[in-house]
């Protein structure tokens, strides 16, 4: 069922038929998790992971109240409590597997699609595939890459190859990169020295158009000036970015700082310490498989805005809350039963039934 889920997330949008390439896919995981969390039943607990998250959550919710623009609050708030829901589904599962599995599929089949685009029309149109952006193809490409990886999955590797390739994607293969060194250094951290000398040399001289790195530069700087102790509010940044530009805002107006922890820390103030916190804890008891693929999405969004896209908030957070499902628990909550019904005292009165029975 996870399976066909994550495949079902990573292939919701039909180019130039189904209109935003985004939607579609809230959706599809909006229903997927409702779904998925009724299925799969587990004893309610609390660990480390789910305090920090869920004190975000509430500090989001909170800040409605001083966020510019209610319907951009409203739409922002709506897509992490959808994030929330997949944590939560990410926590009841008991191996990821079957997600990357499934996942690794629909980026099979966006390949293909960038492939076929890329031999029908060559350099005439934006290569889209099923992200509409074409970079956009990269940065999911590159996280399910790490799971499938570190399963031993590399035909399903291989066919997602083109999604990243074909993106033209830096931050992606910037991931990919960081995710080969975090997996190297316990290894040998001689040869992980090497790999990230030849690795530098070679962005060294293949580095090119400059231009983007100084615009996101640009775009930090601004927003690191905008910082305020409670933040502007969930979903603010487009509406109170601009008296803060320091560049033509009628030229560039960008929709995010291009760095989500920075447009977490512009729009929550003190509350993306809870966010950082969060990250910390399943940073420290993340499995290596899982680690990996939280790095290249840690490398990502230093770049570019992973929460804010479907597929890769997906990813992040069914990974994120099978790791929190594994940190130290708090507290377990048990249910309320009904008397003459426990589960001890049928199990109490049923083992001397089964022995008279023997006798």
């Amino acid at each position: 069922m996870s399976a066909i889920y994550a495949f079902l997330v990573a292939v919701a949008y039909v180019p130039w038929l189904s209109g935003a390439a985004i939607t579609p896919r809230w959706a599809v995981m909006a229903v997927g998790a409702a779904v998925l969390t009724t299925s799969h039943v587990r004893s309610p607990r609390l660990t480390q992971a789910d305090v920090f998250g869920l004190a975000f959550l509430l500090y989001a919710a909170l800040s409605l109240l001083w966020s510019p623009v209610f319907y951009d609050a409203a739409d922002e708030l709506m897509k992490i409590a959808i994030m929330a829901v997949i944590y939560s589904v990410g926590s009841r599962l008991e191996n990821l597997r079957q997600v990357y599995i499934g996942f690794g599929l629909g980026m099979a089949v966006n390949s293909g699609l960038l492939i076929y685009e890329r031999v029908f029309y060559g350099q005439a149109l934006p290569h889209f595939g099923l992200f509409f952006n074409p970079g956009s193809n990269g940065e999911p490409a590159a996280m399910v890459m790490a799971g499938l990886a570190m399963s031993g999955l590399w035909w399903i590797v291989i066919a997602v190859w083109p999604s990243l390739i074909l993106s033209g994607s830096r931050a992606s293969l910037l991931g990919v990169f960081a995710a080969i060194l975090v997996w190297q250094w316990p290894r040998s951290r001689w040869r992980t020295i090497a790999i990230l000398c030849l690795g530098l040399a070679a962005a060294a001289v293949a580095h090119k158009d400059p231009g983007g790195i100084f615009e996101r530069l640009n775009i930090w700087q601004d927003t690191m000036s905008g910082l305020t102790i409670f933040g502007h509010g969930v979903g603010s940044f487009w509406q109170s970015f601009p008296p803060y530009a320091t560049f033509n805002i009628d030229l560039i107006r960008p929709d995010h700082a291009h760095n989500d922890f920075l447009e977490f820390a512009f729009e929550f103030g003190i509350g993306s310490v809870l966010f950082a916190g969060m990250l910390v804890v399943l940073a420290r008891h993340a499995q290596e498989r899982e680690r990996l693929v939280l790095v290249t999405f840690a490398v990502i969004a230093v770049f570019g805005f992973p929460l804010h896209l479907a597929a890769t908030a997906f990813l992040f957070a069914i990974v994120a809350g099978h790791v929190a499902g594994r940190s130290p628990v708090i507290c377990r909550f048990f249910p309320l039963r009904r008397r003459g019904i426990q589960p001890s005292v049928l199990g109490q009165n049923r083992l001397p039934y089964h022995r008279a029975a023997s006798r």
